[in-house]
């Protein structure tokens, strides 16, 4: 695999203030937030797989409507995983599950349900993913631009950086200061929506400034199809 450096014979005339800004953006956004979203990830993966493992376990169950369309929103693009979890003759896969299967108060395990229920409804709340990334099946507007200033790991936002270094700083030169960082954000909001057309539905939420970068990567190459890279 080659990973470009720089590119042959060309030079901006100026200095690339707005992709400079734009890189320490996103940055400064990753550094503040990484942590945190992992931790939080941690905890809401671990609340709704016990969530979905009682509902399938125990159908009898009430839920709100938020954990009904969450459960149902699952079983029905995951058939196969759902009769799965919901087999009595599978082994338990933790302690916790075992303690659900042997319980035979349904009282007890409404009141665990109830308990999962309030604390994924308490994740959701404080959680930076729900609120600031780009979830298909309820997008919040203001997500449309911070979901491009959030990142998932290392690798992932250094190679947005680099590539957005790359061809965001020629662009930047070319078009100037204004149509530069308008294409950058539209082009980020554009691939949001998109992604959403493609996965309507979908509760995962999507990060990153790949969609931008992705799209200053097409606008250079159709601005300069014969640079080379090096």
């Amino acid at each position: 695999m080659l990973i470009p450096l720089r590119h042959e014979n060309m030079q901006g005339r100026r200095w690339p203030v707005i992709s400079i800004a734009l890189i320490a953006i996103n940055i400064v956004a990753f550094l503040a937030t990484h942590g945190q979203i992992e931790a939080q990830a941690t905890k809401q993966s671990e609340t709704r797989v016990r969530i979905l493992m009682l509902a399938a376990m125990h159908r009898e169950l009430n839920m709100n409507p938020e954990t009904q369309q969450f459960v149902t929103n699952f079983r029905d693009k995951n058939p196969a995983v759902w009769n799965k979890v919901a087999s009595q003759t599978r082994q338990p896969e933790d302690a916790w599950e075992a303690r659900m299967r042997m319980s035979e108060s349904t009282l007890a395990l409404q009141q665990e349900m109830d308990s999962l229920q309030q604390r994924f409804a308490d994740l959701e709340h404080d959680s930076i993913l729900a609120h600031y990334a780009f979830v298909p099946a309820h997008p919040q507007p203001i997500a449309y631009l911070t979901a491009n200033f959030l990142h998932g790991g290392w690798l992932h936002i250094i190679g947005n950086m680099w590539f957005l270094w790359l061809a965001g700083t020629i662009l930047e030169d070319t078009w100037g200061r204004i149509i530069y960082p308008l294409f950058y954000m539209l082009s980020g909001a554009m691939a949001m929506e998109f992604h959403a057309w493609s996965n309507p539905g979908s509760l995962a939420a999507t990060l990153g400034a790949s969609g931008a970068v992705a799209a200053l990567m097409g606008a250079f190459l159709v601005r300069f199809p014969k640079q080379r890279s090096k």
